[in-house]
């Protein structure tokens, strides 16, 4: 639907005297179309729940987001050498799940989210976050020496390292684990033909499924 128009009685922002224009106004969103390298971070483990303490929920999950996108921020750019102003971070939630977007603080893109993509591993790229966000001074939440510049000073309040670490770690200790072995399976530390022909010699089936 069209929104309805309206007439507004308004000051003149210079003069401060009355406008004699009151023609109908239309509400207006404003908006920039900013071209420029972008990666998207989809990860398929959930972010935890607020404690049942938490007065507001839905504070507790934009901190949390904040903090892990600031963090990756920071970790890219030192991946990558160059200044954390030449890079910039969003997030978004599909359920649970967590999802960063970076992109290039250069207008075009300067080619530090293809880098990241295509030069730096996901496992490095995460373990490097998870040691930037271990304070070398143990702050309670975030601090100059982990988290906070000037880049991001409007998120200073929101920015809490100590849940996103151990969200990390929990993370890179799952990915740590052998796929087969989470499925159940035992790896054979010393096989051999002699031992395999024994083990199966009594079985009228065999089936083999491979990986």
């Amino acid at each position: 639907d069209v929104p309805k128009s309206k007439s507004v009685a308004h000051d003149e922002p210079l003069t401060g005297k009355s406008c004699v224009n009151k023609d109908p106004l239309f509400p207006q969103d404003l908006a920039h179309e900013f071209h420029t390298d972008a990666l998207l971070l989809r990860f398929n483990h959930p972010i935890p729940e607020p404690a049942s303490t938490e007065t507001e929920p839905q504070q507790a999950v934009e901190s949390f987001m904040r903090t892990l996108a600031e963090a990756l921020r920071f970790s890219a750019a030192v991946l990558l050498g160059i200044q954390a102003t030449e890079i910039r971070a969003s997030f978004r939630l599909r359920g649970r799940l967590p999802e960063i977007v970076l992109y290039d603080a250069v207008a075009g893109g300067a080619g530090y989210c293809v880098r990241l993509k295509t030069e730096i591993s996901a496992n490095n790229f995460l373990q490097t976050t998870a040691k930037d966000l271990d304070c070398p001074v143990g702050c309670a939440s975030a601090c100059s020496a982990c988290l906070c510049d000037y880049s991001n000073q409007p998120f200073w309040d929101q920015l809490d390292r100590t849940p996103v670490l151990k969200w990390l770690q929990e993370l890179l200790g799952e990915a740590s684990l052998d796929p087969l072995e989470q499925l159940g399976a035992v790896r054979w530390k010393r096989p051999s033909l002699s031992q395999m022909s024994r083990s199966i010699g009594g079985y009228a089936e065999i089936h083999l499924v491979g990986l």
